[in-house]
């Protein structure tokens, strides 16, 4: 596997070699020395560990007119409607 760093790698030939370090029980770093790959190449192709989202609310501008439909309060936050909404769709949003 040598040479590898000086072509290009396709999103499947990653996740061959990735499967094979696994299957190999060295660290990420003993692999990559073995395959011939640069470390900090090869720990890339792990990617970024995602964020969870927070729940909970945020603030939405919304570019309509001025006069208020509705306003909810639930728990010190406000959600303010511009334009009539389904009554489920209320009962859904306050469950």
């Amino acid at each position: 596997m040598s040479n590898l760093e000086k072509r290009h790698l396709s999103a499947e030939e990653k996740q061959r070699i990735i499967t094979e370090w696994k299957q190999s029980g060295l660290s990420k770093k003993q692999f990559a020395e073995q395959a011939g790959l640069k470390y900090y190449s090869f720990v890339s192709w792990f990617g970024a560990k995602k964020k969870k989202p927070v729940p909970g609310f945020e603030q939405v501008k919304i570019s309509a007119p001025d006069q208020l439909f509705a306003e909810v309060i639930i728990a010190n936050r406000t959600i303010r409607f511009f334009q009539p909404f389904p009554a489920e769709y209320f009962q859904w949003l306050v469950k």
